[in-house]
């Protein structure tokens, strides 16, 4: 709609990661961290509840959703590279061939959008955002399991990472001087919520 996709990113991960941290303080998890681990979840935050679902609704100003939902499938390709460049995980090819099956079932879902594509005007634009948020994406898959793998819990660094990663979307968004927007309708809150 008419509100940014900054604000909007920053409302969504913000209210989830309060939500996600009364569940969290709730469930009686872990929630004191090193100043270390602090950081590595506020890269996990700023990966997977920042920059990447910016990128993602930008692109989808140019784009329709069932392509950008197509170039984000290549995700688990970024994955499978990343996690042996980052974390040294053996590449298997059995992951290769269903991530190809996967990817193919996804394109004959979204083969009229695929159809209808072309790189001109502004589509260049959203393919860019598009696959910008799919790598960031990964990035932050890499960083959660990094995290996992040290013992820090999910929920609490996915209550934490939201946090900061909707906080930071909203700062972004305040120093570059974007007009505050919000909609008060049903439609843009009901949706937010159920976002959340």
């Amino acid at each position: 709609g008419d509100v940014d996709p900054m604000y909007s990113v920053a409302y969504r991960f913000t209210l989830a990661g309060f939500i996600m941290l009364g569940i969290a303080k709730l469930g009686k998890f872990r929630l004191r961290f090193t100043r270390r681990e602090h950081a590595f979840i506020l890269l996990q935050g700023l990966f997977l509840f920042g920059f990447n679902y910016w990128f993602i609704y930008i692109s989808e100003l140019y784009l329709t959703s069932g392509l950008v939902g197509l170039i984000f499938s290549f995700l688990v390709f970024f994955n499978i590279f990343n996690s042996r460049i980052f974390l040294k995980s053996p590449v298997q090819l059995q992951v290769i061939v269903g991530a190809i099956f996967g990817l193919s079932g996804t394109a004959l879902i979204f083969w009229d959008d695929l159809s209808q594509f072309s790189l001109a005007g502004s589509k260049i634009i959203g393919m860019l955002f598009a696959l910008g948020g799919t790598l960031v994406a990964s990035f932050g898959n890499i960083t959660s399991a990094r995290n996992q793998k040290i013992g820090i819990p999910v929920i609490a660094s996915n209550a934490f990472g939201m946090t900061y990663g909707g906080l930071t979307m909203l700062f972004i968004a305040l120093l570059t001087g974007k007009e505050i927007s919000f909609i008060v309708s049903t439609e843009y809150i009901g949706s937010l919520i159920y976002l959340a």
